[in-house]
């Protein structure tokens, strides 16, 4: 019986159901406001040795962050950004939020498991 979880457990099948977000790579001509036009936001992908090098600037659909960011949960669950065709094992850092409903920019950490990863999660009270 546990022969035949673990292979279904190695199969692909599992890989399905990864939360995947889909970007592309910021390129230099890439202005905020040109992206606020086109309906999309910048981001940044933090690397696990906070090497200011490492970092990766990539692209995003605005109207799918607009939807993650209402999630209360979201900030806790771990998702891949792929950029390139590379999956980044990631978890939402930090969202900057505009007046107008645009976010301005998208913080990544990326997640590396075995080691510890510090986060700071934001906590809304509500009531007493």
């Amino acid at each position: 019986m546990r022969a035949t979880r673990r292979s279904f457990l190695k199969k692909a099948v599992l890989n399905q159901t990864k939360d995947i977000i889909h970007c592309d790579i910021r390129k230099p001509s890439d202005f905020v406001l040109k992206l606020k036009q086109e309906g999309k936001c910048p981001g940044v992908i933090l690397p696990y040795s906070k090497k200011k090098e490492e970092e990766i600037d990539v692209v995003l659909s605005g109207k799918e962050m607009r939807a993650r960011n209402q999630n209360l949960q979201y900030p806790l669950q771990r998702v891949y950004v792929r950029a390139e065709g590379v999956d980044h094992m990631c978890v939402l850092a930090n969202v900057q939020n505009s007046v107008k409903n645009f976010i301005e920019k998208v913080y990544f950490k990326e997640y590396v498991p075995g080691k510890p990863n510090y986060l700071t999660v934001p906590i809304l009270i509500t009531h007493f």
